[in-house]
């Protein structure tokens, strides 16, 4: 069902963009993906190499945006051609849960869309630094183009 005039393009070229913080109790704190030894494992990943974890990682998510996100509320939005980003951000919390999710993006519509996709994401393995478990801040872009 792709039309010409819209093509979604989910892009991995950067997964870290810093978003306004909230204000969370030391308990609560997340690290941002890029500082943390162990980082989260996406199931279906448990028995790659520790070095692909992360490329396991990026692909779960980016196939799950694929498959889940609605590219129909794009082009009900008559935009102009051009390229619009929404930036997807969520913590994977102590126990491997998506939590905290929200977006910074060009339209409230596909903000809303992208924290939608985000609520799919399954549990996860937690990420862990000195071998403790530590909740991880994670940014997805979500790159719509209109052609």
């Amino acid at each position: 069902m792709k039309k010409n005039i819209l093509l979604l393009f989910i892009t991995l070229s950067s997964f870290f963009f810093y978003a306004q913080k909230k204000e969370l109790t030391p308990q609560e704190e997340a690290i941002e993906i890029e500082g943390v030894e162990d980082i989260p494992i996406y199931p279906g990943c448990e028995k790659k190499d520790k070095a692909l974890h992360k490329k396991c990682l990026e692909h779960k998510i980016k196939s799950l945006f694929i498959r889940n996100f609605n590219t129909k509320i794009a082009k009900a939005l008559k935009l102009k051609p051009s390229s619009y980003a929404t930036y997807v951000i969520f913590t994977i919390n102590k126990k491997g849960i998506v939590s905290n999710i929200g977006a910074i993006g060009f339209h409230y519509k596909l903000e809303k869309e992208g924290v939608r996709v985000a609520k799919l994401l399954p549990k996860m393995k937690p990420g862990k630094n000195n071998g403790k478990v530590v909740a991880v801040k994670y940014t997805y872009p979500v790159i719509i183009t209109i052609e």
